[in-house]
């Protein structure tokens, strides 16, 4: 291999976990064991706009209506070195078909910060509730 395929290799992160051979699978580090855990530049409003944008409910009846389901669950984000969501777990669901949405939307959440150990970026994962309030 030489030097630039090596340079390229490093810099090219995987799309998901599952592009990645077991070999090759990096540590996935707890927040409790990051220096610097991972953060999102989205807060707050910035945050509930950015679902409210992308989410789409996905329980619709015969009629067209939606049918109501409220809900709290959590997922894990996977966090790659580069700040990308590499994966969304989910831990504990809500409904199928939403937890589904809930993925989906994850997944284009825009980079994080990514979390740091001895000051370098790694792999993380960050658990973050989901909910849902049917109005």
């Amino acid at each position: 291999m030489t030097k630039a395929d090596e340079s390229e290799v490093e810099t090219n992160a995987p799309k998901t976990l599952q592009d990645v051979s077991k070999k090759d699978t990096p540590r996935i580090y707890e927040q409790s064991e990051v220096d610097v855990s991972a953060f999102t530049s989205l807060t707050g409003t910035k945050l509930v706009e950015f679902y409210t944008k992308l989410f789409k409910y996905p329980l619709i009846d015969s009629k067209g209506e939606q049918i109501p389901v409220n809900g709290k669950g959590q997922v894990d984000l996977i966090i790659d070195d580069k700040g990308n969501v590499i994966d969304v777990v989910i831990v504990k669901g809500i409904q199928p078909e939403i937890d589904k949405e809930f993925i989906r939307v994850l997944k284009q959440l825009p980079p994080f910060r990514p979390a740091q150990v001895k000051g370098k970026n790694v792999y993380s994962k960050l658990r973050a509730p989901i909910t849902v309030v049917f109005k």
